[in-house]
């Protein structure tokens, strides 16, 4: 691609019409990068919908809103974002955990502009493909307006909708992006509201978030529960990249180093037997 010279072609397969890139930091401020995300999120919706025996007559859709205020600080962050997950989910309801596990469910985690923030709201979705029966959608709407309103401020909602067609799941289940935004970094508001960097990293790759599947069973109860294996693992492996000389040089790249800038008389000597030859 002429104009992602950034852009690293990691690994392909040309029957699958696949490919691997390595995507710039500034993800959604580069046309070519934000392309190769919205594909990826959308492969992963495309598949789902693939692996359907029966299109789902309803859905119920939970969405959770965290909205960039200073008592939300700590939920802008894969542990916030866990936290909130994991108090909608406690229950002690027998029948309502087992209806859960029933149900083939998936989590949306998204930013969502608006006009009265600075910075992005982060919206959970968590999708049942299905109606919950009533008692179900009641106890949701108690810990909504409990615990929810307790730790975010804020609500949310839920909503049953009819599932007509599959462009119409698609849809629903489509992952936004907001394309232009910048990248997160430590200054501004983030400074003066003393966001870690730990947080930066995490807030900029929420980006690559794609649909997760959901196990109830895991997921229910669960003080454990870890939606961010893949990004902690990258981010980590980012930072020891980037910290690399922090820790000091081992001997070998020492030795490699002195020898780049200092060259050892015997190379030197080649080097002015070379010049002298008459060739």
């Amino acid at each position: 691609m002429p104009y992602c010279e950034h852009l690293e072609n990691i690994t392909h397969d040309a029957k699958k019409c696949e490919i691997e890139v390595d995507l710039c930091d500034n993800v959604l401020e580069c046309a070519c990068c934000a392309f190769f995300l919205e594909k990826y999120k959308q492969v992963v919706v495309d598949e789902i919908i693939d692996e359907l025996n029966n299109l789902p007559k309803e859905i119920t859709r939970v969405k959770i809103p965290l909205l960039p205020v200073p008592d939300n600080k700590s939920y802008y962050s894969f542990n916030g974002i866990e936290t909130i997950v994991f108090n909608f989910f406690r229950t002690n309801n027998l029948k309502q955990k087992q209806e859960l596990e029933k149900q083939k469910s998936y989590l949306k985690i998204y930013y969502e502009k608006n006009s009265l923030f600075n910075l992005p709201i982060i919206q959970i979705e968590v999708i049942f493909f299905g109606k919950l029966h009533s008692k179900t959608i009641d106890s949701f709407w108690k810990t909504l307006k409990a615990e929810i309103l307790f730790f975010t401020g804020s609500v949310g909602d839920i909503d049953v909708i009819n599932v007509t067609s599959k462009e119409q799941l698609s849809d629903l289940l489509r992952m936004p992006l907001l394309i232009g935004y910048p990248e997160f970094k430590l200054n501004g508001a983030l400074f003066e509201h003393k966001f870690s960097l730990e947080q930066i990293d995490e807030m900029n790759y929420l980006h690559s978030m794609k649909v997760i599947t959901l196990n109830m069973g895991e997921v229910i109860n669960n003080k454990t529960l870890d939606l961010f294996e893949y990004q902690r693992e990258f981010i980590k492996q980012k930072r020891l990249k980037s910290n690399r000389y922090s820790d000091g040089l081992d001997n070998d790249e020492i030795n490699e180093l002195i020898q780049a800038i200092f060259p050892s008389e015997d190379n030197i000597e080649r080097e002015d037997m070379f010049n002298d030859l008459p060739f």
